[in-house]
């Protein structure tokens, strides 16, 4: 049934105008027809509204019918709410009115572009993450380091979700001898109708906030880097990673997804070299 799909996006970040407006150049989509969970939306509201539950499918026509009867059969609604056009316009029809109609072309430009001038206000500032100790107060210098609050454990959080549903799970997101220590990525086998699979898909992270604070640039980099490090650690290939690049919600590292591009191709050309996170996160002695 999954290659009845064609394209899929989900309802998370911007909604209707995203999940669905994402899908094709050409989209004429009737706000009508979107099922909603409260009642009264105005279309603008309708168009905006999120949901991480629902995912936004392209089908053929002559297919539509087979998955909405398929969909029904796992108790999910599945509901026709927009057309591929080959007009490269997005729009949009709520209670008989067409509230939106926009070029492609003026979409894809991002809208007004800002310039930026920037400013290097300490040039010699210090890298953060140094750290300078000695035979003598390497004890106390450890249990310091040890205590900040990035370093405490996360298995509370962790063991919220319920990592063993659907028994894809090849390693525990903690494990070692107590259970306590955190994996270096989450490794999921693909899902197969029929029989056992033995091939998976790896996922890892990246991001040091100490060093986004200090550079916004090489936050971007070192976050492509620890990533792909990560991946390493836990057997992949490198060389077939995918990048996923994702903003935080606070002003400054908001910035970040517009450098990550940039950041990567830096690193292609430095051939990943790991050893300079290394320096960067290590104690220093001297």
């Amino acid at each position: 049934m999954t290659r009845l799909i064609k394209k899929s996006n989900d309802f998370g970040a911007g909604g209707v105008c995203v999940a669905i407006g994402e899908l094709a150049d050409g989209l004429e989509i009737d706000l009508d027809k979107v099922p909603l969970k409260y009642q009264g939306l105005n279309g603008t509201e309708i168009a905006i509204s999120e949901s991480q539950e629902r995912m936004a499918v392209v089908v053929r026509p002559e297919d539509v019918q087979q998955f909405i009867t398929a969909a029904a059969k796992e108790n999910l609604l599945a509901v026709v709410v927009a057309k591929v056009t080959e007009k490269p316009n997005l729009v949009m029809h709520w209670n008989g009115e067409t509230i939106v109609d926009i070029e492609r072309s003026f979409l894809d430009t991002n809208g007004v572009r800002v310039v930026v001038d920037a400013k290097v206000v300490d040039a010699q500032a210090a890298l953060p993450g140094q750290a300078v100790t000695s035979e003598a107060t390497l004890e106390q210098d450890l249990k310091s380091l040890l205590s900040d609050l990035n370093h405490t454990s996360q298995k509370g959080l962790q063991t919220i979700f319920d990592s063993s549903v659907g028994r894809s799970t090849v390693n525990h997101p903690i494990g070692g001898r107590y259970q306590i220590t955190p994996t270096e990525a989450s490794v999921q086998k693909l899902p197969v109708e029929h029989g056992k699979t033995e091939t998976v898909s790896v996922m890892a992270q990246g991001y040091n906030p100490y060093v986004a604070a200090w550079s916004p640039y090489h936050g971007a980099a070192y976050a492509v880097i620890e990533a792909t490090a990560r991946l390493v650690a836990a057997g992949s290939d490198w060389s077939k990673a995918r990048f996923s690049y994702q903003n935080t919600s606070s002003g400054w590292t908001s910035r970040l997804i517009v450098l990550d591009s940039r950041s990567l191709l830096c690193l292609v050309r430095l051939k990943l070299r790991f050893s300079s996170v290394c320096r960067l996160l290590v104690a220093r002695i001297p």
